[in-house]
């Protein structure tokens, strides 16, 4: 059982451009994923089920549900729940941007934009920041935010690597590795305001 990724969550990741309109993220339309490998060369792919967020006042939040990790295997989608980002104390991890930097002009001048977009990630009661790139795609109503590539997460970074160890022991493998690749695409529509 692998893995941990947790992390990523958050990735995961987030957001884009701002503007006066409120956002919703689409969870259907969206995917935050994180591999993890084991014994030195056996990787595997990992994702949260539920997340959400919004974009709003120039500052984009997605929220990554830590007990929705879905590994195709129930007890270890139990055993990362309960012994990595022991969800009981820390359900959710967050992810935020401030987009006041971003230049908004510049982005919606085109169908698609290449950013370095600064954000925080705040996880398992540890916070960092991280500069994610991201390819960011938008119509009139809808905007796509995809990582780039894979954004390695440090499980160390929070407070994440004896959880690995204690899956790495109960699983009987020889290593999980702490570096964690995460990837996302995050899909938010535009909310119409009710007559």
């Amino acid at each position: 059982m692998k893995q941990f990724c947790a992390i990523a969550m958050f990735l995961m990741v987030s957001l884009p451009m701002a503007t006066q309109a409120a956002w919703q993220l689409d969870n259907d339309a969206s995917a935050v994923s994180f591999n993890s490998i084991k014994n030195g060369q056996v990787v595997e792919s990992h994702y949260f089920d539920s997340i959400s967020g919004g974009i709003e006042a120039n500052q984009a939040t997605v929220n990554i549900d830590l007990s929705s990790v879905e590994t195709a295997i129930a007890i270890r989608n139990e055993r990362m729940q309960a012994m990595l980002f022991e969800t009981g104390m820390y359900p959710v991890a967050m992810v935020t941007a401030d987009l006041d930097s971003i230049d908004i002009d510049a982005v919606k001048s085109k169908p698609t934009s290449t950013l370095d977009l600064p954000i925080t990630i705040a996880l398992h009661g540890k916070q960092a920041s991280v500069t994610v790139p991201v390819l960011v795609a938008h119509t009139a109503d809808r905007i796509t935010v995809t990582s780039q590539r894979p954004v390695v997460i440090q499980a160390s970074t929070f407070g994440l690597a004896a959880g690995i160890e204690a899956l790495r022991k109960i699983a009987g493998l020889q290593s999980i590795t702490l570096a964690v690749p995460v990837s996302f695409s995050l899909s938010f529509e535009e909310v119409q305001a009710e007559n």
